[in-house]
């Protein structure tokens, strides 16, 4: 949401902000009869509404019937939580505040009291100490717990004996008060603050007209306990969508409609009454996924905050705190949770508006801040300091997750515009946020496109949202970091109208996450693979069910940014572009994590020029593949390509959209009819779609454009099973059954014409000194590129003799006699490497002259930053 929507929704507010009144005549929840002098003062229950964690054991321990926690304090003495069968369990409370606490009551169901108890209190989480114990006593109903004054934000009640019964403890309410019955509340300039994003938070859900097609059938068909007879409360299985959610997806679209005042039902009075009794009933009911814990922690609270919020002003403040007891500020769970996190604070945020608790919103903000920090440990999720972000371990993210929380960031960075809240975002955070959307998002995207290898099981859903980071982000940037302003600006100009890309001629080594990039002005190449230090992708909840491949090597090139749209359900996955893989469709299953196993992969790159490669054996089918980037073209060589298990093998070029013909030469320059498929022996070059590939001493080629069909629902179980066809484009190179030491070459050229493609094709400077399993070598004219798989040497064509001593990469670009070299450790582990070439450098510091020539000692990167690359220069005699 940006600045004008932000005035636009305030303007909104203003229309309605006379009807904000408290709606004591429709509140849902009947209170009994009150028997109090009508001089007494009403004592404050501090516990009302508030958060209840529940464990078995101790406050580490494990949820015991957590579900159900938020019926002792949701005010309703014939609701109840009953315990897991062990005679000892933590229930914790968090006030939201400090608060003076003085009283406590617990009301006991069915007698399922305690003999022995404790009573703990903290101002934080991590320091609570005993206070009260009790032994020894049979309380049935009612315990109480006086004489005592402590200040505390979390209050735990440890039960530690049963009075005789088996099974669990039953409480229906826990009651918790001060001797002066004062509720701690906010400070003017702190409710002002809360005030500002709740009605910021209210604009933004009302930015838009909602639809009112259903919600007079929702209102009539609503019975009397707020339930609808067509939801299965009952579901626990998240395949097919989980059912509960209808529930609150039907709430959600009522009180939109309720609080927007161009609806026909604005401020109407029977749909919010409807409305909070669904509410009441959803927390009441309690209903639980058992298969996917994202519904019960996320999914359900963020459908459920949204009609809590809208109904802020229009039922009493104590209302408000019962129903807002089934949100949870669970945040201390999730730091460094890396979106779960921005989920789940964003969650709190809406329940401390919702209560009126500074501390809750502020709890949210910072956490929300803190997901701006540079995560250093592998496997930890979160940002990474070469600018990618990752979420589920060690998987990259950036283009799912990664992308979602940006826009959750840049969003409440905006929305604590002028409030307390925005000093949770300091220049040190705003620039690691600068970092992941400049060096990170911006370096894997393209248009209205992001790679695909960092989609993770998002791959096998329809594409909706998040195809590109959304230019409300950029624009909120725009602001926020003026100083960048002219490049997001360009950015969003590349977005929105195919401009140049803002940072062309740029390659990227992304070295925590096994990934390359390079950019033109128009095009787009990448190459994903794979290490034991990395996930390379993901099949969770029956997704991404083919994907098997997707880390061994894939690569992305794009000269529209649509190559790929929604492409998935069609593919043939076992032609992944650029991964050599087993023809076999068995062979692409994925179940849970596709994590890496081997130890040699990793890339360098000088910033303009780069090489990303693996050795790896996975599905039994051995290879070695090596990317070189150099001057804007890719060069992708393997060997030691080796299978055993009787089948084919095949190593795909490309597997895109088609647009356009189809032109290749094989000795003659012809155009592939449509729909044809052919096996070419000496094929020269292809092309399609502004990008030519040619290839030099590789036999069996085919090339094909062909309507090829598929569901998602054949990538997705949850997916729509109708068939879909799409016209694609391939490229492949067979290399037959049993493969045994086989090899391949190409190149891949983006954004030419075909006549500078042809020109090109004809006069490109290129060697490949060796391919193997040793050494993969190749000059492309005054740029060198070696992949060192152990300690070898290698003469190129123009005599220079260059050895390593141990597994490296290394990249060499020659301007007279100036060598510029860069070099890397693909094994992650090693703190040095020595070249020798046959070359008199003059001496400096690592430098040795040799009678043949110098052995040059690179002193490698150490911390965040091992497997990145060492850049220098180097003058001959």
């Amino acid at each position: 949401m940006n600045l004008t929507k932000f005035l636009k929704g305030s303007a909104i507010l203003l229309l309605f902000s006379s009807f904000v009144i408290s709606c004591h005549d429709n509140d849902v929840i009947e209170k009994e009869e009150d028997n109090q002098d009508p001089d007494t003062e009403e004592s404050i229950n501090l516990a009302l509404g508030k958060t209840v964690e529940t464990r078995i054991n101790s406050i580490t321990g494990s949820g015991s019937n957590t579900e159900k926690a938020n019926l002792m304090t949701d005010g309703d003495l014939t609701t109840y939580w009953e315990s897991a069968d062990s005679y000892k369990h933590s229930i914790l409370i968090d006030l939201g505040s400090v608060q003076e606490v003085s009283k406590i009551v617990v009301h006991w169901i069915d007698e399922r009291g305690c003999n022995a108890y404790s009573l703990n209190f903290g101002k934080e989480k991590d320091k609570i100490v005993s206070v009260i114990s009790r032994n020894d006593v049979e309380e049935k109903a009612v315990s109480t717990f006086e004489g005592f004054k402590e200040e505390a934000r979390y209050v735990e009640l440890v039960l530690r004996g049963r009075l005789g019964y088996t099974g669990g403890y039953r409480i229906s309410e826990i009651e918790i008060y001060n001797e002066d019955n004062i509720e701690y509340t906010n400070t003017p300039e702190e409710q002002k603050a809360l005030d500002t994003i709740t009605e910021r938070l209210i604009a933004s859900y009302l930015s838009d007209i909602p639809d009112d097609k259903n919600i007079e059938s929702f209102s009539k068909s609503m019975q009397a306990d707020g339930s609808w007879t067509d939801i299965d409360y009952n579901d626990q299985i998240s395949a097919d969508g989980w059912k509960p959610n209808g529930h609150l997806n039907r709430l959600k679209a009522m009180a939109l409609n309720y609080k927007h005042p161009e609806s026909k039902f604005f401020n109407d009075a029977t749909l919010l009454q409807q409305i909070e009794k669904g509410l009441l009933c959803f927390k009441k009911k309690a209903p639980s996924c058992s298969d996917n814990w994202w519904y019960n922690d996320i999914g359900a609270p963020q459908a459920y905050m949204i009609p809590l919020l809208l109904l802020k002003g229009h039922i009493s403040h104590e209302n408000m705190l019962v129903a807002a007891a089934y949100l949870k500020d669970k945040i201390g769970s999730y730091i460094g949770g890396g979106k779960n996190l921005s989920w789940i604070a964003e969650i709190a945020m809406h329940k401390g508006c919702a209560e009126d608790n500074y501390s809750t919103v502020q709890h949210a903000f910072k956490a929300i801040a803190s997901t701006l920090s540079i995560v250093s440990e592998q496997g930890k999720e979160g940002i990474k300091i070469d600018g990618s972000f990752h979420q589920h371990h060690a998987q990259i993210y950036s283009g799912g997750y990664g992308m979602s929380l940006t826009d959750d960031v840049s969003k409440f960075m905006e929305m604590s515009v002028d409030t307390q809240f925005a000093n949770e975002f300091t220049l040190e955070k705003k620039e690691i946020f600068q970092k992941l959307l400049l060096e990170g998002h911006l370096l894997l995207s393209f248009r209205n496109s992001i790679d695909f290898g960092t989609r993770g099981r998002n791959i096998s859903r329809p594409t909706s949202e998040y195809t590109t980071v959304p230019v409300d982000v950029l624009e909120r940037a725009v602001v926020g970091d003026p100083a960048n302003a002219g490049i997001y600006r360009a950015w969003i100009n590349h977005i929105n109208s195919g401009t140049a890309f803002p940072k062309a001629n740029v390659n990227k080594h992304f070295w925590k996450s096994d990934m390359m990039t390079q950019h033109g002005e128009n095009f787009y190449m990448s190459a994903k693979i794979i290490s034991k230090r990395t996930y390379g992708t993901e099949s969770l909840n029956n997704e991404n069910i083919k994907g098997y491949n997707l880390p061994l090597g894939a690569t992305n090139i794009m000269t529209t940014g649509k190559e790929y749209d929604n492409i998935y359900p069609v593919w043939d996955w076992t032609r992944i572009p650029g991964t050599t893989a087993i023809g076999n469709q068995d062979k692409t299953s994925l179940e849970g994590y596709q994590i890496g196993n081997n130890e040699f992969g990793g890339g360098v790159s000088d910033g303009v020029n780069g090489i990303i490669a693996y050795k790896g054996k996975y599905n039994e089918l051995q290879a070695n593949k090596a990317y070189f980037f150099f001057d804007n073209m890719m060069f992708c060589i393997g060997s030691d390509i080796s299978y055993v298990q009787n089948d084919n093998v095949l190593t795909s070029v490309e597997q895109n959209l088609l647009n356009g013909e189809v032109i290749y030469n094989d000795g003659q320059e012809k155009q592939l009819s449509s729909n044809s498929n052919m096996q070419l022996k000496q094929l020269k070059w292809v092309y399609h779609n502004n990008t030519g590939y040619i290839f030099r001493g590789t036999d069996n080629v085919t090339i094909q454009n062909m309507s090829q069909a598929g569901s998602w629902k054949d990538i997705n179980a949850t997916g729509e099973s109708g068939l879909i066809d799409k016209n694609v484009f391939s490229v492949w190179i067979n290399h037959g059954l049993n493969p045994e030491n086989a090899s391949y070459q190409y190149i891949v050229v983006p954004d030419k014409s075909i006549n500078a493609f042809r020109d090109l094709a004809e006069q490109i400077d290129l060697y490949i000194a060796q391919n193997d399993g040793s050494v993969q070598a190749i000059r492309e004219g005054n740029k060198y590129g070696f992949v060192f798989y152990k300690s070898a040497s290698t003469k190129m064509d123009d005599g220079l003799v260059i050895s390593s001593d141990k597994p490296s990469i290394v990249f060499i670009e020659k301007k007279g006699n100036t060598y510029t070299i860069a070099v890397s450790d693909p094994t992650y582990t090693q703190a040095n490497v020595t070249l020798t070439l046959n070359k008199k450098m003059i001496e400096k510091s690592g430098v040795t002259i040799t009678e043949q020539g110098s052995n040059i000692i690179f002193t490698l990167p150490v911390g965040d930053y091992v497997g990145s690359s060492v850049v220098d220069v180097f003058t001959e005699k």
